[in-house]
């Protein structure tokens, strides 16, 4: 049997975490969330999710950053010719709440309704340092 590198199987193990990060963070929040239950989810140890994330913030960090860069992607880079900047910002408004509503699970972190998100300063905190 092939043996994988150890980068591409610790990024391979990496994506794995941030999926089912994403999944749990949306369904229960961040305060409804340990670390045991996504390290129990992918049947590892929770020294060997906190090999990839050091703390529980920094892995919801990572699911924020991803789904970021995610976004991102439906964000026009350039302005378009002959539309006013207000209805450009329109049209990325309108194309991120479709983008929002079809793809519920990786927009959950960052609904209001799903309690304990940012109060704590988990993000805020990770981005600070």
């Amino acid at each position: 049997m092939k043996r994988k590198h150890p980068k591409v199987a610790s990024d391979q193990t990496r994506d794995r975490l941030l999926e089912a990060a994403t999944r749990q963070f949306a369904e229960r929040g961040f305060h409804g969330v340990s670390i045991a239950d996504i390290a129990s989810e992918l049947s590892m140890s929770k020294q060997a999710l906190l090999y990839h994330f050091d703390r529980k913030e920094a892995l919801y960090a990572a699911v924020i950053e991803q789904i970021t860069k995610w976004m991102l992607q439906f964000v026009p880079s350039a302005p378009r010719e002959g539309y006013s900047p207000a209805l450009q910002l329109e049209h990325t408004f309108l194309r991120l709440f479709r983008v929002a509503m079809e793809n519920p699970v990786q927009m959950r972190p960052f609904d209001a309704r799903n309690p304990g998100q940012f109060e704590q300063g988990a993000y805020r905190a990770q981005l600070a340092g």
